[in-house]
């Protein structure tokens, strides 16, 4: 909604409520060989649902030590949740 200043944080994104925002997003503007966000979160979302107790993150390791802070279990960015 307020791409690209994406200053509205989403803490929490279940499947259904990514279902319902799938259908606003739009592809990429620069061609993305990786195969965009959306294909990576239906990939995290069907892992845990094969594995129960996954915890998954999305977050941005543009500020320092963010990587470090989510390993010892700091939340930042989006929970996926089942």
């Amino acid at each position: 909604k307020d791409f690209p200043k994406c200053k509205t944080l989403i803490s929490e994104l279940s499947w259904e409520d990514y279902t319902a925002l799938k259908k606003k997003l739009t592809g990429s503007k620069s061609t993305d060989v990786t195969g965009g966000m959306a294909s990576k979160v239906e990939i995290a979302f069907s892992m845990i649902k094969k594995e129960p107790g996954l915890k998954v993150q999305i977050f941005s390791a543009k500020e320092p030590d963010t990587l470090y802070k989510v390993l010892i279990g700091e939340k930042s960015g989006t929970s996926l949740v089942v």
